[in-house]
């Protein structure tokens, strides 16, 4: 068993430094998107945050075609969770996706300092080191407006413990005696300078996200909601994050979401 997060160490970090108005740490719950998106809105300008150590129901990505999304499990205190309840009382229209992949950024170039593969993004919402996810993001906007964005990015996972052999973990990437605490402060601190920057309109989020962007400049297929199927050359983003699509009769299209192939 590996130990676990640090509360104590993660508040005095990320509290202190005035990035998060309050830091929870749980030892299980079924979902830390879920539960931010429960609690009633507080007041105050600065993002909550809440980590857990295992989820019973956490939620995977939603392949077009399923009734439901599918469930993201993996074994206690081998991963780093965690949830942010970003304040956003108006949020405009792609709120969710733009800072879905602000929080794929934080943890791209967290990640760069520790591996030596490049780490990069795939559109809309993973992290993916030398062909396999090691991180995925999923996003979605409260009742009172705020958006709620969690990450689960794969740490002490062995082989054997990830779902299949596209995931893959800190440990089967070479870094088996990662200390999660210290991760999690790192992506999340990144992470709230980036949402920072995001809401006083930096466009300097969106170029470095196209930066990191491994879908960009490779033809793909994107599975929409609903069925619909869409290809071209992906030659772009949206202010929004949306992906542009350059078709085969030159024509352009703009896919808010799906799965890209």
């Amino acid at each position: 068993m590996h130990p676990p997060l640090d509360a104590a160490r993660l508040r005095e970090a990320l509290i202190r430094q005035g990035a998060y108005a309050e830091v929870q740490v749980v030892d299980q719950i079924d979902s830390t998107n879920a539960e931010l998106a429960r609690r009633p809105h507080g007041p105050g300008q600065r993002p909550v945050a809440l980590l857990a150590e295992y989820q019973t129901e956490g939620r995977g990505r939603h392949h077009p075609g399923e009734e439901r999304p599918r469930p993201w499990l993996a074994p206690p205190r081998s991963s780093v969770i965690a949830s942010v309840r970003v304040p956003a009382p108006a949020p405009p229209a792609g709120a969710r996706t733009i800072l879905g992949l602000a929080f794929g950024l934080a943890a791209v170039e967290v990640l760069d300092l520790a591996l030596p593969a490049r780490p990069s993004l795939k559109w809309p919402n993973d992290v993916v080191v030398a062909g396999r996810k090691l991180a995925g993001v999923l996003a979605s906007v409260t009742a009172a407006g705020d958006v709620v964005v969690g990450i689960g990015l794969n740490v002490h996972q062995t082989e054997d413990e990830l779902p299949d052999r596209r995931a893959g973990s800190l440990a089967t990437l070479g870094l088996p005696q990662t200390d999660r605490t210290g991760l999690a402060i790192a992506v999340l601190s990144a992470a709230a300078t980036w949402c920072e920057r995001w809401a006083a309109g930096d466009p300097r989020l969106l170029d470095r996200i196209a930066g990191r962007m491994a879908t960009l400049g490779h033809p793909v297929r994107v599975e929409q909601p609903g069925g619909a199927v869409v290809s071209g050359l992906a030659v772009g983003l949206e202010p929004d994050g949306s992906l542009r699509l350059r078709r085969a009769d030159g024509s352009e299209q703009v896919v808010a979401a799906g799965e890209i192939i």
